[in-house]
């Protein structure tokens, strides 16, 4: 897996419509290495002396999947509601990477004890919403690379299974929580966390 061909964890699995307030992880380009200090310094500033790469932060709540990024000296425009519907949104040229987070509640195992059964083409919505952004900006040429997360669910069914899943203490962060990565991306270096002795595993396959 580590040879994947392929350039992004949800921080803890959060998800869009969980508004992303816990920090991102998994990160494009070493971005959120924490051996790339230097690397990202010396990113920093030469985006500062030019016009910066775009990286757009879709269904991205607060932003903090995206905002290594924006420390990073990106140009990060964040794509999510209520000011932005990645249903109608038109992306700007240039775009050179895609964050992409479409709500995970209709494709969550938890609905398995829901009253009534997941509305899938509501949710499917903003998710292909997401992926006319990344065709598009790929068929313009500029695009880099692209990341689309979901926690492990049935959103599987509608995409396939995904090159990575992952649990957030790969990548530094102490909690486990399976999440699914579908896109055109590379890989960081993993730095496993120690979990607390009393903590409780979810299923994980």
């Amino acid at each position: 897996e580590e040879d994947a061909a392929v350039e992004a964890q949800t921080a803890g699995g959060t998800t869009g419509d969980e508004q992303k307030e816990e920090a991102m992880t998994f990160h494009p380009e070493d971005i959120g290495d924490r051996q790339g200090d230097e690397r990202r310094d010396r990113v920093a500033e030469a985006n500062a002396s030019a016009n910066p790469p775009i990286i757009l932060d879709l269904c991205g709540g607060t932003g903090a999947w995206s905002r290594p990024y924006t420390e990073a000296g990106y140009d990060v425009q964040l794509i999510t509601l209520p000011a932005h519907d990645v249903c109608t949104y038109q992306p700007p040229e240039n775009v050179y990477g895609i964050l992409a987070a479409p709500p995970c509640t209709m494709f969550s195992i938890a609905r398995r004890t829901a009253k009534t059964p997941p509305d899938f083409e509501d949710g499917m919505k903003p998710v292909i919403g997401c992926l006319r952004i990344i065709w598009q900006c790929r068929v313009n040429g500029s695009l880099k690379w692209w990341a689309l997360e979901n926690p492990r669910g049935l959103l599987r069914q509608f995409l396939g299974k995904p090159p990575l899943t992952f649990q957030p203490f790969w990548y530094g962060d102490p909690w486990t929580k399976a999440t699914d990565l579908w896109g055109y991306y590379q890989l960081p270096r993993k730095h496993i966390t120690q979990l607390a002795e009393n903590h409780q595993w979810e299923s994980f396959k």
